[in-house]
């Protein structure tokens, strides 16, 4: 740029500053505009890209976290449908157990009838048996009276002074005591199938209590293990709801940063549509002189008249913020004037730089100028 600062000491020389300065902006600009644009594009393009790269790890991993939302969701579904199962085994060992009670009272009332009855049939036994003891010492007394009166009808014979009617009388008498014998011995019999058939009647029962004890204890021992499954279905649901909220939060985070990313690119897009870049601009004023504007990467700006730098005292600094098509200057200091900052330009893109039209920018010190970028 040597050249150029002796051009602007011969042209100021001569005192003709203001077609000097017209000159060098017209000289700058086309030196440098193919240049300038061409870093512009290429710090936006790498910025996009940053960014598009960044959407694209969020996207994924999204879809890795949609993906296990989805997995736990199933093994969820698949543990209620488990511990529905279970809860509906468990209902119907219940009622079988409730069942199995039920019949076990009422087998267990049976037996008590068995038993009472038992306990009766054995008092009856032992009735007949002193009822038949009776009837066999009634049977031997008939039997020594029977020898007896065989001896007698032997006697009465010999004797032949018997009498027919006594000889009636003792034949009748041995005929009830056959009788007699021949009933006890009935008795005896039917006594003894009674008792046969209430041992066998006492046995069945007894195991069938036996059955329905085991069956009792199993079904016990079955609910027991149901409940135990069903508080491990639990536990595991409950941990898969956690998992559900975590994956959850996780996702909504994601998509969050996926929307800040997105909005980023989006201002991005918008900014460089707009036609802003950090760098040099300069605009030719109302009053034929040059506004130098500098806007760096940190996010301060410089404004001054003229191409060269000014003092300090002639400079208006501060701080900007671009959003799509909005330039705002903050925290100005220096000869502002009226000014009132904070300051919002809405911006347009130009084949150089961007224009600042009168439309909508009232407030704004920079209407109805072009900037066109130096650097």
């Amino acid at each position: 740029m040597g050249w150029l600062g002796l051009l602007i000491v011969w042209i100021s020389s001569s005192g003709s500053q203001r077609q000097a300065e017209t000159r060098i902006s017209e000289l700058v600009g086309r030196e440098n505009q193919l240049t300038q644009e061409l870093q512009a594009r290429d710090s936006a393009s790498g910025s996009l890209e940053a960014l598009t790269q960044e959407i694209a790890t969020l996207e994924a991993q999204r879809a890795q976290l949609v993906a296990g939302s989805t997995t736990a969701a199933a093994d969820r579904s698949v543990a209620e449908n488990q511990l529905a199962e279970v809860v509906a085994a468990l209902e119907t060992r219940r009622g079988e157990l409730e069942s199995a009670q039920t019949e076990l009272g009422t087998v267990s009332q049976d037996l008590e009838g068995r038993r009472a009855e038992l306990v009766t049939v054995e008092s009856e036994i032992s009735q007949r048996s002193a009822e038949l003891a009776d009837v066999g010492g009634r049977l031997e007394a008939a039997r020594s009276e029977e020898a007896g009166v065989r001896e007698t009808l032997a006697q009465l014979n010999e004797e032949t002074s018997t009498s027919a009617e006594q000889v009636a009388d003792l034949e009748r008498r041995l005929q009830e005591a056959r009788e007699a014998e021949s009933d006890a011995q009935l008795k005896i019999a039917e006594a003894r199938q009674a008792e046969a058939e209430l041992a066998d009647s006492r046995g069945k029962l007894e195991a069938a209590i036996a059955e329905l004890e085991v069956r009792r204890t199993s079904l016990s021992e079955e609910v027991a293990s149901s409940d135990q499954q069903r508080a491990l279905l639990q536990d595991q649901i409950i941990a898969l709801t956690d998992t559900l909220a975590e994956r959850g939060t996780d996702l909504a985070e994601l998509e969050r940063q996926i929307g800040v990313a997105q909005e980023e690119t989006t201002s991005m897009a918008a900014t460089v549509e707009a036609g802003f870049a950090p760098g040099r601009y300069v605009a030719a004023l109302s009053n034929g002189r040059l506004l130098s504007a500098n806007f760096e990467a940190d996010g301060t700006f410089t404004l001054s008249q003229g191409v060269l730098p000014s003092a300090p005292q002639d400079l208006v600094s501060g701080s900007y913020e671009i959003e799509g098509a909005n330039l705002t200057l903050t925290d100005a200091a220096g000869p502002v004037g009226t000014a009132q900052f904070p300051m919002t330009c809405v911006i347009s893109p130009t084949p150089q730089g961007f224009s600042i039209s009168a439309e909508g920018n009232e407030g704004c010190i920079l209407r109805n100028l072009s900037l066109e970028k130096l650097s």
